[in-house]
């Protein structure tokens, strides 16, 4: 903890991260605080951060705080089939603490309970017409962070089963190249094979004011060109009319990148 900065750890690596924040950072719920602001954050606390990158480039100034409150094992991952039976498969990319019998790279199927809740890290909201409050929010290609109160081994070749009694939306990011645009919203195509695959030819996302935008020109919205390519960081709905990303973060690709999580 620092002057208006905060450092967390990857509990899978051991690695280290610092984050600004800054006026327009957001403050989820936090437990026994209701300040909705910096002095909620504490030593200790396993929580989300969605990272906005400042026009440098480089600065990483969080957009979104929040807590992962009442978690004891914490599971993350990206969900990439939904199951009739009300479960869905996801690839576990990392955990804290550290589980037996699941590592990061696997495929597991989450069974949430009865009374599991669902909501959305970081104090974000859902647009308009989209919602996550249960397994029919559930999509392909989500981020999701899941309180696991049990593991039970696979069998018959199967995947090793999380019961889950929460599940919350985290960010994702993806790369592909800019089709139509109508500010503030735009399309990207050219998405990857597990994408497109899973009917995300498309995606429409919706940017706002906590949406920073890097190597494009001017650093805003106004510098992106249809037939582009940029990576797009974010917050992925479902809705009526199909899926819908919140972007929080919009980068003219011309290097690859990579990204990672973790908690305080």
């Amino acid at each position: 903890m620092g002057n208006n900065q905060f450092t967390i750890t990857d509990s899978n690596t051991g690695l280290s991260q610092t984050f600004n924040v800054g006026s327009n950072t957001q403050f989820g719920t936090f437990t026994n605080c209701t300040a909705s602001n910096f002095t909620c954050v504490k030593n200790g606390q396993l929580v989300s951060v969605n990272v906005g990158v400042g026009a440098d480039g480089a600065t990483l100034t969080a957009s979104n705080v929040s807590a992962f409150n009442g978690f004891t094992q914490g599971v993350s991952g990206t969900v990439i089939s939904k199951n009739a039976n009300g479960t869905f498969n996801m690839v576990v990319s990392g955990m804290s603490p550290t589980l037996n019998g699941v590592s990061v790279g696997q495929v597991v199927t989450v069974n949430p309970s009865a009374n599991a809740t669902f909501a959305i890290s970081g104090g974000e909201t859902a647009p308009s017409g989209s919602t996550f409050g249960s397994i029919s929010d559930v999509i392909p290609g989500q981020g999701v962070f899941v309180d696991s109160t049990g593991v039970t081994a696979a069998t018959n070749g199967g995947f090793a089963t999380l019961t889950a009694d929460q599940v919350q939306l985290t960010p994702t990011e993806f790369t592909g190249t800019v089709g139509s645009l109508s500010s503030p919203n735009f399309t990207v195509n050219a998405l990857n094979g597990f994408d497109t695959s899973n009917g995300l030819a498309t995606v429409q996302v919706s940017t706002g004011t906590n949406t920073s935008f890097f190597n494009v020109a001017g650093n805003a919205f106004s510098g992106l060109n249809a037939g582009s390519t940029v990576n797009v960081g974010g917050f992925l709905f479902n809705s009526p009319n199909g899926p819908v990303f919140v972007g929080t973060q919009v980068g003219g690709v011309t290097t690859t990148a990579s990204s990672g999580g973790g908690s305080m």
